[in-house]
């Protein structure tokens, strides 16, 4: 695309943008468009221009309402509460009515329920548990203290016994047994696995490295040369020219 082509895209853009970005009022005819903007001059712009002047006015009348509730009535009413009320009814309970009330209260409600659950709850249960319970479970615990002892002292002498023999015929031979056969596999080991292991080691150190160094220098100054004289002055020839026939016949 050349410069006067590009200039003509260019100018036919903008003509569409201006067409999308016309007024309305163009398309408006003359003789609607100005009755309408004098009716919107006569009667909207004074009513709008009202009602900026009713609000202005309300906001400021709210806020000095506000200011005057703040400051003339909420604190000096929060100040009448507190020090003429709240204070001196606090003081007249703390010290008029609650003492009283709480003396009453431990005196005549607390201490006669303490003294009723001592005598009619705490010590019937007491009596009960000490007589009932607790003084033949104390009797039986002793009576029965010998048998106990003695049962116990023929369940330690049971697993005494039990271990002693266990440990004599069960786990003695066993460690005899483990102990034998590691003596046994140790001297196989070291009479037999060591001197077979460094024959390998000899055999392999003698025959194969020297047999694997020896292919490995006849490949090197054998199989390598002729194989990089095949790829490079035989093959790689035969496939560029194969590749400039197959170029030229396609024709690219």
């Amino acid at each position: 695309m050349d410069s006067d082509d590009l200039f003509a895209a260019r100018e036919a853009a903008w003509q569409r943008e201006a067409v999308r970005r016309k007024p309305v009022d163009d398309d408006v005819p003359g003789w609607v468009r100005y009755p309408a903007r004098a009716i919107a001059l006569v009667f909207v712009v004074p009513i709008r221009f009202l009602w900026e002047i009713v609000k202005r006015t309300v906001l400021l009348i709210g806020a000095a309402l506000s200011w005057a509730g703040v400051y003339l009535f909420w604190l000096p009413l929060r100040w009448v509460w507190l020090n003429i009320i709240w204070l001196p009814l606090r003081w007249v309970w703390l010290n008029v009515i609650w003492p009283p009330v709480r003396w009453t209260g431990v005196n005549l409600i607390g201490k006669p329920l303490r003294w009723l659950f001592v005598h009619l709850v705490a010590l019937p249960v007491g009596w009960v548990t000490v007589t009932l319970i607790y003084r033949p479970l104390r009797w039986l615990a002793r009576a029965l203290r010998p048998a106990a002892s003695a049962v116990l002292r023929g369940l330690a002498w049971t697993v005494e016994a039990s271990w002693s023999l266990i440990e004599r015929w069960v786990f003695r031979p066993i460690g005899w047994a483990l102990r034998v056969l590691a003596d046994a596999l140790a001297w196989a080991w070291r009479h037999s696995a060591v001197p077979f292991g460094r024959g390998i080691a000899w055999l392999w150190r003698h025959t194969v490295v020297p047999v694997a160094r020896g292919v490995a220098w006849i490949w090197s100054h054998t199989v390598t040369p002729v194989w990089r004289f095949v790829r490079d002055d035989v093959w790689r020839p035969i496939a560029d020219a194969t590749r400039d026939v197959l170029r030229a016949l396609s024709g690219r």
